[in-house]
């Protein structure tokens, strides 16, 4: 009898909410993202990403959220859209890492294997199993994670760290768009910049020079506190710039690191962008589409992000 019965439960599968989980079966594994020699992301490896978006979406906007439509789409395109964009980005940035020559350590390797048993151990070994999911899967996942964190900081270190406070500059300004029939003599500035028309920004370098010109950005960063622009022409509008401060030490510095920040995105997106475009790669949007969110209810890996936290992943 208990031969017989582990028989059916093998062979015969198991529905948890809407999912039919069936056991004893070969799990083919079909390939979603193929990145030649540089390896590949499965089915199964990208149930675990598509796994960890269902459960932050739910946990964020309860499980009614597969209801909602977002951006002329359902929920479900959204997150499988988006699911798939990071997915194709973690898994190509660990390629170029390993291309790269970007090895784990043995304490890295150790937070690899932890985070892994604990997210695992978290879930109930028969779902994991109804779907084909095993834990290299899950580690595979944390790995990408890792090598991508670890091939942009290499590649971010490589960028010049000095930026000076000339180019960080940012000062604070009014401004008045000024009517077409407004004359110089018409009115006096403090009538001017005492309206309901004035607008007081923060302005960093370059902002100016893209929105109006590098002329109207030098007269303005020019400025004395106090001191007003000459009328400055745009198009068909006018404006004139009134200098509140010339610059602030505090905003400055908190822009050298927005700067700094962004040198290393440019940095990295340039080797990312080269080695792209030198590798013969390719979704299978056919495989990815059998993916139907509605299809793992039940399942959750809803402890994903806390476990990146908890080993600095």
């Amino acid at each position: 009898m208990p031969t017989v019965l582990l028989i059916i439960v093998l062979f015969s599968g198991c529905t948890i909410g809407n999912t039919r989980f069936v056991f004893g079966e070969a799990v083919n594994r079909e390939i979603v993202f193929d990145m030649g020699n540089y390896g590949d992301c499965d089915k199964q490896k990208a149930t675990v990403y598509l796994l960890i978006a269902k459960a932050e979406y739910e946990k964020i906007f309860g499980e009614d959220v597969w209801q909602m439509q977002i951006e002329n789409m359902s929920m479900e395109e959204f997150v499988k859209n988006n699911t798939l964009s990071e997915l194709l980005q973690r898994e190509s940035m660990s390629a170029l890492a390993e291309n790269e020559g970007i090895e784990l350590s043995e304490e890295q390797l150790k937070v690899l294997f932890d985070a892994t048993d604990e997210l695992y151990e978290s879930i109930d070994e028969n779902l994991l199993e109804g779907i084909g999911i095993t834990k290299q899967d899950i580690e595979g996942v944390f790995r990408a994670r890792l090598l991508s964190g670890l091939i942009f900081d290499e590649i971010a270190a490589t960028v010049n760290m000095e930026i000076s406070d000339s180019e960080a500059k940012v000062i604070t300004v009014q401004y008045v768009r000024l009517d077409e029939s407004y004359e110089s003599d018409d009115t006096t500035f403090a009538e001017l910049f005492s309206g309901d028309e004035v607008t007081e920004a923060d302005i960093c370098r370059g902002e100016l020079e893209e929105k109006m010109s590098k002329e109207a950005e030098t007269m303005v960063f020019a400025l004395e506190e106090g001191e007003i622009s000459d009328i400055i022409i745009v198009g068909n509008e006018r404006y004139i710039f009134k200098s509140v401060s010339a610059y602030d030490a505090d905003k400055t510095e908190k822009n050298k690191k927005v700067m700094l920040e962004q040198r290393r995105q440019d940095a990295f997106m340039a080797a990312y962008k080269e080695f792209m475009d030198s590798t013969d790669y390719k979704t299978n949007d056919k495989v990815w589409d059998t993916l139907v969110i509605a299809d793992f209810d039940g399942v959750s890996f809803g402890g994903f992000y806390d476990i990146c936290d908890k080993y600095g992943i």
